[in-house]
């Protein structure tokens, strides 16, 4: 044997002590760690071993083999975490996977939650949804937990147990499991629901999100716009084993600009996906007076004719409910149906002026159920019209030379008629006339006159022209007293004497003859070229009326109507002279 050649030295037993723990403490884990070098067989390095470190203590040699088989720091390395266990985040119902890998691994592995043991089988019993994954070769000793919940909320510990001369190591890990709040709502109303509430007065919307962990945040929303003008409380309370309930109050005065509006509450949690937030909304419907009424369709001080359409339109603007619009005339409800499109309320009136029309006093009024007294407006309106016919009154026979007293009466008519006699072809301008107010509105004219009967005649015929100027209409009435007569001198009206005509206008000039036997014939003339005539023929008088387009041509251009029939010798006429405004 090589230790036999060496020679004896004096046995140190400081020294044998010293090679006597080196060698005989873990040699399994030193005769691991050296041989790949093939040098010794186990039974050959143990028997070296303890011989040298009892035999020859003291030598050179023996020290050199103490250098290299027995000094426990070059024969073993201790055991370490390669891969430390770390504090991990996961989702309620997903996976973790805690991991932990050693290397150097001498004594066994095993995980605790919150200091209790889960044993070193990779099924852990009591705990289907815990088990162990990797390779016990490589040191590899992941705990996965499947569908995590709450209840593995807790501090892991991997642990590797003592083993000769390797100490225990351990390393904690923190697993916390977070949950979505459960459900989502604003106390009382379920989500997109309207809340109706008056304007001014004060309203609280409670926000509530159940069952979070870690506790979620409330953000509040007007529109689409975060909102932090309200006066708010918010309380977080635990309902159950760490699980959250957030509650978020929010304190507010609604006025008419809130009408419509959306007030929105919000999860603000880690667990919530920021593309599929967590909301709950209420749409406010804010109860206020209605806006004033208008009238559209006509302006005051604006003049109808008697027969034209009119369309009184009455309109109301916010107000919530809508405001409910009525119509009145003169005191008397005349139409109470009403439409609305939003927050505006309209009501039409439609009606075909009528004389009775004139100075009517039309009322609209506006109220809902938070109008302490309803709003209104008025307009009175203004119709012209002529009067619809006239009357003479007065002897039907009469002898040459008898004085004949006639009266003729107009219809209702606004402005008043002018009355027009002609007495046996010619135009009295004596007569006396008076005006009285009717009471179905406008005017009534009544003039008289008296005529002396002519010998030489057949009969005598009286006409009366009931004349509205401004509107250029003309009703007439014939009264025959039992003579003859000739045709009578026309008579133009549709245009007053020093009336300006706008240019592009148009203009009717009517003009009529009555009497004679036979009737006249009519006929226009533009100064000296005749122009066409619309002919009509009533039972004792002929019109001729004509419509002209003003231009240039027809300023101080004289309209001359003749009118002629087989009694005269001559025609008889009348004419205008026009002034148009260029």
């Amino acid at each position: 044997m090589l230790f036999r050649l060496l020679p004896a030295k004096r046995r140190d037993s400081k020294t044998e002590n010293s090679f006597t723990r080196g060698c005989g403490e873990d040699a399994n884990s030193k005769w691991r760690l050296w041989s790949p070098l093939r040098a010794f067989s186990w039974q050959q390095y143990r028997r070296t071993c303890l011989t040298n470190c009892r035999v020859v203590a003291n030598g050179y040699f023996l020290l050199l083999l103490f250098a290299i088989f027995c000094t426990p720091g070059l024969l073993a390395q201790q055991q370490k975490f390669r891969v430390t266990p770390y504090d991990l985040q996961v989702l309620e119902g997903a996976e973790a996977m805690m991991r932990c890998e050693v290397s150097n691994q001498a004594g066994a592995v095993q995980w605790t939650k919150d200091g209790f043991a889960l044993g070193f089988s990779a099924v852990i019993p009591g705990f289907p949804r815990y088990s162990v994954l990797g390779d016990r070769k490589q040191g590899v000793y992941n705990l996965r937990i499947s569908n995590a919940s709450i209840t593995d909320d807790a501090e892991y510990q991997c642990q590797v147990g003592p083993a000769r001369l390797n100490s225990a190591i351990r390393a904690n890990a923190k697993l916390t499991v977070i949950s979505p709040p459960g459900f989502i709502e604003i106390q009382g109303y379920a989500h997109n629901s309207k809340v109706e509430v008056r304007e001014n007065q004060d309203l609280s919307l409670n926000c509530i999100l159940a069952n979070a962990k870690p506790a979620a945040q409330i953000i509040w929303y007007r529109g689409n716009v975060e909102f932090k003008q309200g006066h708010r409380v918010d309380k977080v309370e635990e309902t159950s084993s760490k699980r959250f309930t957030t509650k978020s109050t929010l304190n507010i005065k609604p006025n008419s600009e809130d009408d419509y509006t959306e007030y929105t509450c919000q999860a603000k949690h880690k667990a919530l996906p920021p593309d599929m937030p967590m909301r709950s909304t209420v749409q406010l419907s804010v109860l206020y007076p209605p806006g004033p009424p208008y009238v559209e369709g006509y302006t005051q001080g604006e003049i109808l004719r008697r027969g034209q359409t009119v369309e009184l339109i009455c309109r109301s603007r916010g107000g919530n409910p809508p405001a409910q619009l009525i119509w009145y005339k003169n005191g008397s409800q005349i139409r109470m149906a009403y439409r609305t499109a939003g927050r505006l309320s309209e009501n039409i009136y439609t009606f075909t002026a009528e004389a009775t029309d004139n100075n009517a006093r039309f009322r609209c009024e506006a109220s809902n159920v938070m109008s302490q007294t309803p709003l209104k407006t008025e307009i009175d309106i203004t119709v012209l019209f002529a009067p619809t016919h006239v009357s003479i009154s007065g002897p039907t026979e009469a002898r040459v030379g008898d004085v004949v007293p006639l009266t003729c009466s107009t219809a209702p008519s606004n402005p008043p008629a002018e009355i027009k006699w002609m007495v046996g072809g010619r135009q009295i301008r004596n007569a006396t006339s008076k005006t009285n107010v009717s009471p179905e509105g406008g005017w009534i004219t009544v003039s008289n006159l008296t005529t002396t009967v002519e010998p030489n005649k057949k009969s005598l015929v009286v006409i009366c022209h009931g004349l509205n100027m401004q509107l250029t209409e003309n009703v007439v009435s014939t009264h025959t007293v039992n003579i003859l007569y000739p045709p009578s001198p026309p008579i133009i009206s549709g245009y007053m004497e020093g009336q300006i005509i706008p240019a592009g206008s148009v203009q009717k000039l009517l003009c009529v003859s009555s009497g004679g036997n036979p009737l006249a014939t009519l006929t226009w003339y533009k100064n000296d070229k005749r122009v066409n005539a619309v002919i009509r023929t009533a039972d004792k008088s002929v019109s001729a009326e004509i419509t002209i387009l003003a231009n240039v041509t027809d300023n101080q251009a004289q309209y001359r109507c003749e009118a002629s029939n087989s009694a005269t010798e001559i025609p008889l006429f009348e004419s205008a002279i026009l002034s148009v405004h260029l």
